[in-house]
Protein backbone atom coordinates (compact mmCIF):
# COMPACT_ATOMS: atom_id res chain seq x y z
CA UNK A 1 0.00 0.00 0.00
CA UNK A 2 2.75 2.45 0.90
CA UNK A 3 4.57 1.83 -2.39
CA UNK A 4 1.33 2.46 -4.30
CA UNK A 5 0.84 5.72 -2.42
CA UNK A 6 4.41 6.82 -3.16
CA UNK A 7 3.90 6.02 -6.84
CA UNK A 8 0.81 8.22 -6.92
CA UNK A 9 2.69 11.06 -5.26
CA UNK A 10 5.57 10.69 -7.72
CA UNK A 11 3.17 10.76 -10.66
CA UNK A 12 1.42 13.81 -9.27
CA UNK A 13 4.75 15.59 -8.87
CA UNK A 14 5.76 14.72 -12.43
CA UNK A 15 2.46 16.08 -13.72
CA UNK A 16 3.00 19.31 -11.79
CA UNK A 17 6.51 19.68 -13.20
CA UNK A 18 5.21 19.05 -16.74
CA UNK A 19 2.49 21.65 -16.26
CA UNK A 20 5.07 24.17 -15.01
CA UNK A 21 7.29 23.50 -18.05
CA UNK A 22 4.32 24.12 -20.39
CA UNK A 23 3.49 27.33 -18.53
CA UNK A 24 7.05 28.64 -18.81
CA UNK A 25 7.10 27.81 -22.55
CA UNK A 26 3.77 29.57 -23.06
CA UNK A 27 5.00 32.65 -21.18
CA UNK A 28 8.19 32.74 -23.29
CA UNK A 29 6.10 32.51 -26.46
CA UNK A 30 3.79 35.28 -25.27
CA UNK A 31 6.79 37.51 -24.56
CA UNK A 32 8.22 36.82 -28.03
CA UNK A 33 4.87 37.66 -29.61
CA UNK A 34 4.69 40.96 -27.73
CA UNK A 35 8.04 42.01 -29.16
CA UNK A 36 6.69 41.84 -32.73
CA UNK A 37 4.87 44.76 -34.32
CA UNK A 38 1.09 44.52 -34.40
CA UNK A 39 0.67 46.27 -37.79
CA UNK A 40 -0.85 43.79 -40.20
CA UNK A 41 0.20 40.72 -38.20
CA UNK A 42 -2.32 38.21 -36.88
CA UNK A 43 -1.64 36.66 -33.48
CA UNK A 44 -2.93 33.15 -32.87
CA UNK A 45 -3.48 32.35 -36.56
CA UNK A 46 -1.56 30.50 -39.21
CA UNK A 47 -2.21 29.99 -42.91
CA UNK A 48 -2.59 26.43 -44.16
CA UNK A 49 -1.56 24.65 -46.27
CA UNK A 50 2.03 25.81 -46.45
CA UNK A 51 3.98 25.95 -49.71
CA UNK A 52 6.56 23.55 -48.23
CA UNK A 53 6.27 20.79 -45.64
CA UNK A 54 9.47 21.94 -43.99
CA UNK A 55 9.74 25.35 -42.35
CA UNK A 56 12.58 27.78 -42.88
CA UNK A 57 14.44 28.95 -39.80
CA UNK A 58 14.00 32.63 -38.97
CA UNK A 59 14.39 34.52 -35.71
CA UNK A 60 11.44 36.91 -36.04
CA UNK A 61 8.07 37.25 -37.72
CA UNK A 62 9.40 40.24 -39.67
CA UNK A 63 12.24 38.12 -41.04
CA UNK A 64 9.72 35.42 -42.01
CA UNK A 65 7.58 38.03 -43.77
CA UNK A 66 10.67 39.22 -45.63
CA UNK A 67 11.36 35.64 -46.80
CA UNK A 68 7.81 35.48 -48.14
CA UNK A 69 8.32 38.71 -50.07
CA UNK A 70 11.27 37.11 -51.87
CA UNK A 71 9.40 34.03 -53.10
CA UNK A 72 7.17 34.20 -56.17
CA UNK A 73 3.63 33.14 -55.30
CA UNK A 74 3.99 33.62 -51.54
CA UNK A 75 1.01 35.54 -50.19
CA UNK A 76 1.12 34.68 -46.46
CA UNK A 77 3.64 33.75 -43.82
CA UNK A 78 3.35 32.02 -40.47
CA UNK A 79 6.02 32.26 -37.78
CA UNK A 80 6.27 30.06 -34.67
CA UNK A 81 8.60 31.82 -32.19
CA UNK A 82 8.97 28.74 -30.00
CA UNK A 83 10.58 26.81 -32.89
CA UNK A 84 11.86 29.77 -34.92
CA UNK A 85 9.97 28.18 -37.79
CA UNK A 86 8.71 30.10 -40.80
CA UNK A 87 6.05 28.61 -43.06
CA UNK A 88 4.93 30.27 -46.28
CA UNK A 89 1.55 30.05 -48.01
CA UNK A 90 0.23 30.87 -51.47
CA UNK A 91 -3.12 32.40 -52.42
CA UNK A 92 -4.98 29.14 -51.65
CA UNK A 93 -3.84 29.12 -48.00
CA UNK A 94 -6.63 29.70 -45.49
CA UNK A 95 -6.32 31.05 -41.94
CA UNK A 96 -6.78 28.66 -39.04
CA UNK A 97 -6.44 29.09 -35.30
CA UNK A 98 -3.04 28.21 -33.88
CA UNK A 99 -2.09 29.91 -30.62
CA UNK A 100 1.67 29.63 -31.14
CA UNK A 101 1.78 31.47 -34.47
CA UNK A 102 2.19 35.03 -35.69
CA UNK A 103 1.17 35.36 -39.31
CA UNK A 104 0.26 37.86 -41.96
CA UNK A 105 0.36 38.85 -45.60
CA UNK A 106 3.58 39.09 -47.57
CA UNK A 107 3.25 42.90 -47.60
CA UNK A 108 1.50 44.92 -44.90
CA UNK A 109 0.44 47.65 -47.28
CA UNK A 110 -0.94 45.21 -49.85
CA UNK A 111 2.11 45.72 -52.08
Amino acid sequence: MAADSRSRVAIALLLLVAAEVRLVAAEATAMALQEEPVGCFFYGLRFHPAISDKPMRTETAMECQSKCQGIIGCKYFGFAPEWEGCWLGNSSAKPEASALFVSGPSHCNGG
